[in-house]
């Protein structure tokens, strides 16, 4: 859907460039992979914080 509103939109202009559907499929997988290393990063942190300190601040 964003690729045919992009080139929708792209044609309009007198001097426009083509875009693949390469570039949505990377971002893509780039949003999937820095998502899936926030989620892994934070689990691992709580997975390995001690229980106790967690009560203590509150």
């Amino acid at each position: 859907m964003a690729w045919w509103l992009m080139h929708q939109w792209l044609q309009s202009f007198a001097y426009h460039v083509s875009m693949g559907w390469r570039v949505f499929a990377v971002t893509g997988l780039i949003m999937v992979i820095i998502t899936l290393a926030t989620i892994g990063y934070q689990s691992l942190n709580a997975a390995l914080m001690n229980p106790t300190d967690a009560l203590k601040a509150n």
